[in-house]
C-alpha cells in the first residue's frame, strides 16, 4: 500500500502504481481514481510528492489502497 512520507504526503507515482495493480479488483472504482490521479498532477512535485493538504482527499477517495 502507499504509505504517507513521514512528513504527511502521500506520492502520486505510488498511487498511480496502486491504480493500475489494483483497478481489476476495484472495476466500479477505476475512473474515479483515475480522474483524481489527473488532477492530483497539477499539485504534485517532480517526484510525486502530494502536499499534506490533499492527505485527506487521498485517504478517502483511495481508501481501498492506502492506509
Amino acid at each position: 500500500a502507499a504509505e504517507p512520507a513521514a512528513d504527511g504526503r502521500y506520492n502520486l507515482l505510488q498511487l498511480e502504481k496502486l491504480v493500475e495493480e489494483k483497478q481489476h479488483e476495484f472495476p466500479d472504482r477505476a475512473d474515479d481514481w483515475t480522474s483524481h490521479l489527473f488532477f492530483l498532477r497539477e499539485y504534485a512535485a517532480a517526484d510525486g510528492r502530494v502536499p499534506a493538504t490533499f492527505d485527506w482527499l487521498i485517504q478517502d477517495t483511495f481508501a481501498e489502497l492506502v492506509p
